[in-house]
Formats: C-alpha cells, sequence, structure tokens
C-alpha cells in the first residue's frame, strides 16, 4: 500500500528502506528491490580431456580445457529509496519513532535503477608434459601450458567503463554528462571487457629428480602459472546507466514532488591499454636424506613471486598531496572541491600492477612405520607484497602516490616462524594370557598434535598508523590534527614517526614501546615503514587416545573408544582484541606527548581446554 512513486519514478513497488543513526529504532535496509530481479544467478560450463602415452623411458601427457563462466547479479541498490528519520532534521517531531511513522526524514537516498550486472569470461588452455627417465638414478620433466584467459567482459546492455582524459569537460554545465567515462553503449571501440587481454600466455614447467646416492635425493623445480581476475562488478555501473541522488529535510510525502539532486559520483574504472594478467612464478630445491630407523630427513627452499595483481584502485582523481595545508584549527568541509576534475568525486582504476614476494626455508623429519611414527615440519619463511589489495588491512597508505616506497612490506598473512609436530605411539601388549584383559588393556593408541607460531606483524593487521589520534589546544581551543595540516591530501594517511627502536625496552606484558612514536608534525609526516612489530605468539596442543575392539566371529564388526582434548594444558593466549576496541593499539597524542599509557599491552586472551568423549560402531 505504500502509495509514492520515489524520486525517479522507476516502478519500484517496495517500500524504502531506512536507517537510523543513534536514534534508538530499528534498522532495516531493503536495498535492490525486484526491478528487475533480486536474487543472482551464476552459470559455468566447461569440457576437458586429457591422455598419457608411455613410450620407452618417456611418459606423455596431453590435454585441453575450457571453461565459460556467467554470473548475473543485482546492483543491489535502493531503486526503492531509503531514508533516516534522524533526531537532527529540520522539522524533527522530537523523537526517531514518531519521525519513522510520519515519514520525516534527515536525508532521502534513492538510483534511478538497480541494473544487472551481467558478465562473463572465457577460458581456453591445452598442455604438453614429458616425464624423462634419463637414467636409473635421473628423472626429468618438461611441460607447457597454452592459455588464453578473456577477461571479464559485460553483457546484455552492460558494459566495463573506462577514462579517457581527452573526453572530460571540466564545465560546471557538464556535470550530469559524466564525460570522460566511455564504455561500449557509448563507443563501440571500447570492448565490453573495457580492456582486451592478451590472445595467449605461455606457462613453462620444469623439474628434476636426482639420486645423488643410495638414500640421498635431490629435487628442484620450477612453473609459471598464470590465472584468472577475481570477479570486478564495480566498473559495470557507471553513469549515466546508474545514477543517485540524496536530499534533505523533507517528507516522504514530498519525494514525488522533489527533482533529484545530482551531485558528483564516484566512478569505477578499468584501463583501456592494460592487457596484462596475474602470473606466479613457483620454485623449489630439496634435498631428501634416509637416515637410520626408516626415518626421513627434507630441507627445502621454496619461493615465488607474484606479478600483475590487480589493485584495490588507483584514484585518478585524487587530491595531489599537499594540495590542502591549511593551518591548525582550520578544517576541510569538502575535499571533493580540491579535486583536478571537478565533476566527479574519486575516480578508481583497477590495473594489474600488484605484486608479492615468498621466500621459506622448510625443514621435515619424519618417521612413518613401527609402533611410534611422527611427522616433525618448521618453516622459517617471510611473505612481503604491496599491502592494499585484497585480504589486506589497514589504512589507505596513498593508493596513487609512491605506492611501492609506502605499501610494499610484510603481508597480513606472514608468520616468520612456525613449527608443528604430529606423532602417534602404539602401546605394545602389556597383558598376554587373560583373554578379557588383553582385549581391554592391549592396543591403546596414542596421538597428538603440537603447534607454535610466531606472532603476526601489527602494522599489516591492525591499521598501519595503529589508529593514531593526534589532539592539541591552540589559543585556549582544542583541535585535532588532520591531513589537511599535514599530508595535503586525504588519500594519504597520518603517520607516526619513530624516535627509537619500539621492539626495545619493553615493560613486562607489552609487545611495543609507546615512548618510541611521536606525532607527525604540520606539514611532515611520519613513517610508512616499520621494523617487524610482531604481536602475541600462538601455541597449541591436542591430544588423543583410542582403541578399536574387533567384535564377531570375523571381525567384522569394530567399536571405537575415543577420549580428546583440545588445547591440553587449557593455556590461554593473549591476544590483542579487533584494532577500534583494543585500547592497546591506538596511539593518542596530547599537545605532543603519548597519553595511552595501555599502548602495546594485549587486553585479550581466548583459548580453553575442550575434552571429548566418543563411541563409535562401525559394521
Amino acid at each position: 500500500g505504500y502509495p509514492y512513486k520515489g524520486l525517479w519514478k522507476n516502478g519500484s513497488d517496495v517500500v524504502p528502506g531506512w536507517t537510523d543513526w543513534g536514534g534508538g529504532i530499528a534498522q532495516v535496509v531493503i536495498d535492490g528491490g525486484f526491478n528487475p530481479v533480486l536474487f543472482a544467478t551464476k552459470h559455468m560450463f566447461s569440457v576437458g580431456d586429457n591422455v598419457t602415452k608411455v613410450m620407452s623411458t618417456h611418459t606423455v601427457k596431453a590435454g585441453f580445457f575450457y571453461e565459460w563462466v556467467n554470473n548475473k547479479q543485482p546492483n543491489h541498490d535502493h531503486d526503492n529509496g531509503r531514508f533516516i528519520p534522524a533526531t537532527w532534521a529540520a522539522n524533527d517531531t522530537g523523537n526517531a519513532y514518531s519521525n519513522m511513522i510520519m515519514g520525516v526524514t534527515s536525508e532521502y537516498y534513492e538510483v534511478n535503477q538497480s541494473i544487472i550486472l551481467d558478465e562473463g569470461y572465457n577460458v581456453a588452455e591445452g598442455f604438453v608434459q614429458d616425464s624423462w627417465k634419463a637414467r636409473p638414478d635421473l628423472t626429468l620433466e618438461f611441460g607447457m601450458r597454452l592459455s588464453h584467459l578473456g577477461p571479464w567482459y559485460g553483457r546484455n546492455g552492460v558494459a566495463m567503463g573506462v577514462f579517457d582524459p581527452a573526453r572530460y569537460s571540466d564545465k560546471p554545465d557538464d556535470l550530469t554528462k559524466y564525460t570522460g567515462i566511455i564504455t561500449n553503449l557509448v563507443d563501440s571501440n571500447i570492448p565490453t571487457s573495457g580492456n582486451q587481454s592478451r590472445a595467449l600466455v605461455f606457462g613453462p614447467r620444469l623439474g628434476v629428480a636426482y639420486s645423488l646416492r643410495k638414500n640421498t635425493v635431490l629435487r628442484g623445480g620450477f612453473g609459471t602459472y598464470n590465472y584468472h581476475d577475481p570477479q570486478q562488478a564495480d566498473p559495470l555501473k557507471n553513469p549515466p546507466q546508474t545514477m543517485a541522488s540524496n536530499l534533505y529535510n523533507l517528507n516522504l510525502k514530498d519525494v514525488d514532488l522533489a527533482s533529484p539532486a545530482l551531485a558528483k559520483v564516484n566512478a569505477n574504472v578499468v584501463r583501456l591499454t592494460d592487457d596484462k594478467l596475474p602470473v606466479t612464478y613457483n620454485w623449489n630445491f630439496t634435498i631428501s636424506q634416509r637416515l637410520p630407523r626408516q626415518t626421513l630427513l627434507e630441507a627445502s627452499y621454496v619461493g615465488n613471486t607474484s606479478r600483475n595483481q590487480l589493485t584495490g584502485g588507483i584514484d585518478l582523481n585524487a587530491v595531489p598531496e599537499g594540495k590542502v595545508m591549511l593551518p591548525i584549527g582550520q578544517s576541510v568541509s569538502s575535499w571533493d572541491s580540491y579535486r583536478p576534475r571537478q565533476n566527479y568525486g574519486s575516480i578508481n582504476e583497477s590495473i594489474h600492477d600488484d605484486f608479492s614476494n615468498y621466500h621459506s626455508l622448510q625443514m621435515l623429519l619424519a618417521r612413518q612405520t613401527g609402533r611410534f611414527t611422527y611427522s616433525a615440519t618448521y618453516t622459517f619463511s617471510k611473505a612481503l607484497g604491496v599491502r592494499s589489495g585484497a585480504g589486506e588491512t589497514g589504512t589507505n597508505l596513498g593508493n596513487t602516490f609512491q605506492r611501492r616506497a609506502r605499501q610494499y612490506g610484510v603481508l597480513a598473512f606472514d608468520r616468520s616462524h612456525v613449527f608443528n609436530i604430529a606423532y602417534s605411539y602404539e602401546i605394545p601388549e602389556l597383558v598376554h594370557s587373560n583373554a578379557f584383559f588383553k582385549g581391554l588393556i592391549n592396543g591403546w593408541q596414542f596421538t597428538g598434535i603440537t603447534t607454535f607460531q610466531s606472532g603476526i606483524h601489527l602494522p599489516s593487521n591492525v591499521g598501519n598508523n595503529f589508529n593514531m589520534e593526534v589532539r592539541g589546544t591552540l589559543n585556549g581551543t582544542e583541535y585535532t590534527l588532520g591531513q589537511e595540516h599535514v599530508t595535503g591530501t586525504n588519500s594519504v594517511s597520518l603517520q607516526p614517526m619513530l624516535t627509537c627502536d619500539p621492539r626495545q625496552g619493553l615493560k613486562d606484558g607489552y609487545y611495543l614501546n609507546g615512548a618510541c612514536f611521536a606525532p607527525p608534525q604540520p606539514g611532515k609526516n611520519g613513517v610508512y615503514q616499520f621494523p617487524y612489530l610482531r604481536g602475541p605468539g600462538y601455541s597449541n596442543h591436542d591430544i588423543a587416545i583410542f582403541k578399536n575392539f574387533q567384535l564377531g566371529k570375523n571381525e567384522d564388526r569394530k567399536l571405537q573408544l575415543r577420549f580428546s582434548a583440545n588445547n591440553f594444558f587449557n593455556h590461554p593466549l593473549s591476544s590483542f582484541e579487533s584494532n577500534t576496541n583494543d585500547p592497546g593499539l591506538k596511539l593518542q597524542f596530547l599537545d605532543g606527548k603519548m597519553i595511552n599509557q595501555e599502548f602495546g599491552k594485549p587486553h585479550a586472551a581466548f583459548g580453553r581446554r575442550i575434552m571429548q568423549a566418543a563411541i563409535k560402531y562401525m559394521f
């Protein structure tokens, strides 16, 4: 029974959603509507085959693979509208709930249409590989994979957008013409994918295994692995296909009488000339030594480097660094006013420009036969990369400015040291005569897993500036130091200065020395790269004991009793909370002095012993 047609008169018959900011009523977000469909539809077709031929000392394999993937999902934006019944509305009734009932809004938002983001890609690959037993003690591997990895392309009336500076107009009258953003719908010379990928990429493989002595084997290999980009739908929904409007301080009944207030929009595009594809180069070298008592010792160097990774977006319209340098006490009302292209907000361009590297020493000691078996592994490694891609947390270090110098560093998932041991011991026969006690006592098996890991690199996981807050007083008035006082752009975060090594001079229970941090100064930002600042390490111990009882004349049934304990020692592990809630991860300065004495100290602990008993009957 909702009687209104909305700003764009787009035919949506769904009531608006509402979002309340602290007014004490529920938040109901209804987005996407049913115009034309709410649910996503995904299709995938693939076909492939492999053949193998043995010819003397050669084993040759060849094969092909084809895949077509299609993803259709709605834009999930508010073509039905969204209003905020806040108590700061100009016509506020005094209560947020009564505002909602009476349709009193502080803000109303609506898009013209929630389009279907229909996109797909094609992959066609073929390979050939030869395993050659050159000598009894030498095996060589050669292979080549040829791949066509087609880009994501728009279908059924949508297309990826690109930005062409030559077609952009900065005239105020051209604000709603959205100049510079070009798609295949406007120019048929632009592919529906926005860019063209390479027709063919090559993936060579090399491998060798050489028996140096009777109990010593050398192995090594190298491979190039090309792969497809993850889904990116944002470049499909640029104006003028999708347009948004915000109106303020009106009643819902007046929305039908209003005209959409078009404003600067943010755009997401791809680069027309970007034909790169993600690729990873893997290599490894292993020495395997057979030791007495059927024990194996291995030492390996394993590494890889990834190139042409898809960025999170380079802002082509970022406020230039140093553009806005205001005196302390003044602030920026709108950063959009200082962008080079005044008719847009941000213009985020996705390109293949990120990279990462991994290097490791991996050790293995294992014995897999006998009453006592075990496997012990140790890895010493370092994972480095550009810390702005998917999966990385933290503040914006400046995607557009000096990205490699500022953002290349330790990745969030890096663990310098990892040690694992898994073991199993079958208790020997203790009873030999009495059949009942022999079945009850003999044959129990004891197993366990123990893990130790060094702590994470804190800046990569909780924000590279540790949620820094810099306050002070000037002429008796309190101020907060902002980007407009230090970096001159909202695209570069404020960074703390270092006066000493934060890993030194630690108090008991602390992982960071807050005295080593100092606030940035007007016009002079802090550091972007820190020493390796580890958080608390991780350890865990799980054990279990079990026994199988054979039943039946032919022992074709089995009853198993098992008792296990996770975190057997019931040892709690100290931990920081989320990067916004834990005072141990918040740098706070007042008048140039560090005032948070809890900084660097974890305020949480987790881990508890869990014991379990189980009975399993198998027949």
